[in-house]
């Protein structure tokens, strides 16, 4: 019954990485297609990184708190949302950057409340024989959607179009969202409000962490200083 409901859990990760992979990559294109503009690509990337930083001190506590399978949904929820609204904007002809800084703002906020919430959940996968492996099957599962969100996207994005991505989108985050609500998992006991480790204090005084907090995040800027300049750099 655990590899079933792992293997669901692998599976609706590896849906919904790609649709979150898909569209971000998509987005990037379309704005310089569309708008000719690094600076444009630069903004959506921080209001991307701010908000998902801004939501993750809020999912950690929250996490205390409430279960991770429905903080996981309500993420699910809140990019589908967002990216339909976006899609209708679209369509509609009307804001068309409100609509691409709803897509960042989707991917930040809703990445953010779904990786510590899948996290927890992944943890109630984990033996003490088998957590290496479970682990690093859930990080390449992660990367294989991110890739084959690479490659699909350009391909897509010239021969259906970027609403027509959008679509595509919402289809797989709705079909990792049902594929995901069947997943089922030992539930951690959660610690009450009042009892919560206090997050700042606590990482002032294991200053060993936060200092590998610190150097494990250099690699995401870099990967965002790239990811920002490089569609501005090919198209010229």
């Amino acid at each position: 019954m655990m590899k079933k409901n792992f293997r669901l859990f692998i599976t609706s990760d590896i849906i919904s990485q790609l649709g979150a992979g898909m569209i971000l990559v998509a987005l990037n294109w379309y704005i310089i297609d569309i708008y000719h503009s690094n600076s444009l690509i630069a903004i959506v990337a921080n209001i991307n990184v701010v908000a998902g930083m801004f939501i993750s001190l809020i999912a950690m506590g929250v996490l205390k708190c409430i279960n991770a399978k429905w903080l996981a949904i309500s993420s699910y929820c809140f990019r589908i949302f967002f990216i339909v609204l976006a899609l209708v904007l679209f369509k509609m002809n009307l804001d068309k950057k409100l609509a691409i800084y709803l897509l960042a703002l989707s991917g930040g906020i809703g990445w953010n409340l779904y990786f510590p919430a899948s996290k927890d959940i992944l943890n109630s996968f984990t033996a003490e024989d088998n957590t290496l492996q479970i682990n690093s099957f859930a990080e390449i599962s992660m990367q294989v959607g991110l890739l084959a969100a690479t490659l699909f996207s350009g391909i897509l994005y010239r021969y259906v179009g970027f609403e027509n991505i959008l679509v595509i989108g919402i289809i797989l985050f709705v079909s990792s969202l049902l594929i995901f609500s069947a997943v089922k998992y030992s539930k951690q006991n959660k610690i009450k409000v009042d009892e919560k480790v206090k997050l700042f204090p606590y990482l002032l005084k294991e200053k060993w962490l936060l200092l590998l907090g610190i150097v494990l995040y250099i690699p995401f800027i870099g990967t965002n200083v790239i990811t920002t300049a490089l569609p501005g750099y090919i198209k010229d």
